[in-house]
């Protein structure tokens, strides 16, 4: 079948980060070779990721065994947890003004992790923002913005708060390491660094942080399909619809059900239809693989994906790919009255949102337009608006 329309690339360059400079595996080496201006290059780490022109991404992510990929996920993250074992997909974010201190840490944890730095407060939230590292090492005296200043945007930050914070300072007193943990920090690390303290502590958060990724993925997954749940995806419609409210973006909907599934598990049993819903689910997770796209299962054989940045020609172009695509399951259902196979129908609703509208608002003339969609004969997509409108 044809790959998904309405493909889009972009690239943005984020100046004053980048990589943690190569250094050598011994630490002596790596603090004989700290001397500024050395090995240190700051480079842009941030590409936002497009779409191949055929809508399909370049390479699927996390294999072909069938699998739901958040369940995937969960599971390599608790057994990350339950076995102790730190792998290269953890990220580590150093900022700190002083390139000898980066390239010492770096030497340190660079063995437990993908490690990139910042040299100022400013540049170091930036990157953050862009890599979401699973922990962040951050100098208190830094000039400009302090490392407690950054601490409290992380925190502000509705996508940095899963990220731990070590405080990093020449301060060793119980008031420093008191003011520390009481900003928010999960550790405090005094210099002169120990290396020895530096990695146990590194890999204990690191640890931590599995565990917690794990136990919130298993917490906003469903637990049939593998996609997000309803209460997580209500949080996202929300934090999204505000976004694009700010940025006067178009945000795009879509309410997808199962047509006759109620006929469907009559007829071959509940098993054979959560066998159903679990293939379906496949197809709208493959669908939604840009930047922010978001599946999750509304309830029963109802679903709903979160589309951000689209418009209503892009959403219609979506809606009709998708009954397509889910119609090309191949999935037999002879009692149903569209077709002999599995079909959906979907509403869509697209919105540029302004002060008087709201999420709730947006779901209602989605659910509308699939209900126009069920009434107009099924396997179709229809745009919410004062008239059905078939895509």
């Amino acid at each position: 079948m044809a790959g998904r329309p309405g493909t889009r690339t972009a690239a943005r360059r984020r100046p004053g980060h980048g990589r943690a400079a190569g250094a050598g595996t011994a630490l002596d080496r790596a603090a004989a070779r700290a001397r500024p201006g050395r090995g240190h290059r700051v480079r842009n780490v941030a590409r936002a990721a497009g779409r191949p022109a055929d809508g399909r991404p370049a390479g699927r992510r996390g294999g072909g065994d069938g699998r739901p990929r958040l369940r995937r996920r969960a599971g390599r993250a608790a057994g990350r947890a339950r076995g102790g074992q730190v792998t290269p997909t953890n990220t580590i974010l150093i900022i700190d003004d002083s390139p000898d201190t980066i390239r010492l840490l770096s030497a340190m944890v660079r063995e437990q992790g993908r490690v990139l730095f910042a040299t100022s407060g400013a540049a170091g939230l930036e990157l953050a923002k862009v890599q979401r590292p699973q922990l962040i090492l951050l100098d208190v005296e830094m000039q400009g913005m302090d490392g407690f200043a950054v601490n409290e945007q992380i925190r502000r930050d509705p996508d940095l708060r899963g990220s731990a914070v070590i405080f990093v300072t020449a301060q060793s007193s119980p008031e420093a390491e008191i003011a520390c943990l009481d900003a928010g920090a999960v550790d405090f690390i005094p210099k002169p660094l120990n290396a020895a303290v530096v990695q146990a502590r590194v890999r204990t958060h690191l640890r931590l942080q599995a565990a917690l990724t794990a136990l919130d993925e298993l917490a906003n997954q469903d637990g049939l399909t593998g996609l997000y749940n309803r209460r997580y995806f209500d949080r996202q419609l929300a934090a999204e619809f505000a976004r694009h409210r700010r940025h006067q973006l178009p945000l795009g909907l879509a309410l997808i059900d199962v047509d006759d599934f109620k006929l469907f598990n009559d007829r071959y049993g509940h098993q054979r239809g959560d066998g159903c819903l679990q293939e379906v689910a496949e197809a709208l997770r493959d669908g939604a693989r840009r930047p922010g796209e978001l599946a999750a299962r509304y309830g029963g054989e109802e679903f709903v994906v979160l589309l951000p940045n689209t418009t209503p020609d892009a959403l219609e172009r979506y809606g009709d790919w998708m009954c397509r695509r889910i119609g090309a399951l191949g999935i037999a259902h002879p009692g149903a009255s569209a077709a002999p196979h599995v079909t959906c129908s979907i509403g869509l609703c697209a919105l540029l949102p302004g002060p008087d509208d709201t999420a709730e608002a947006m779901l209602h003339a989605a659910d509308m337009a699939l209900y126009r969609a069920k009434r107009a004969g099924r396997n179709r997509s229809v745009m919410a608006g004062p008239e059905p409108q078939p895509a």
